[in-house]
């Protein structure tokens, strides 16, 4: 369904396959004390490379969704930098504008 592609910071080098399958990667960061606060994220939509269309079953003609983050704490720390693609079809963005 996804490629997910996570930097972390060296003191979440440790951080398992087995303990994001059961916990999720925030989940995790917040039992380590390590509180992202504030990120930027992007996304778009792009032709696949070869290894992305042979993981994700896709054929050359089929699209990914991309959408690239950058996590920050409080203090303005980096706690998480992603590169993630999907397969568009199994995906759709929806959006809330609230200009209270």
């Amino acid at each position: 369904m996804a490629i997910l592609r996570n930097w972390l910071p060296p003191s979440c080098a440790d951080i398992t396959r087995e303990q994001l399958e059961a916990q999720g990667l925030y989940a995790l960061l917040r039992d380590r004390g390590v509180r992202p606060v504030v990120a930027h994220q992007t996304i778009g939509a792009r032709t696949p490379i070869a290894a992305e269309r042979r993981h994700l079953g896709l054929k050359p003609s089929e699209p990914v969704l991309t959408m690239t983050r950058s996590a920050f704490d409080s203090a303005g720390n980096p706690v998480e930098y992603g590169d993630h693609c999907y397969r568009a079809q199994d995906y759709s963005i929806e959006v809330m504008i609230d200009e209270r």
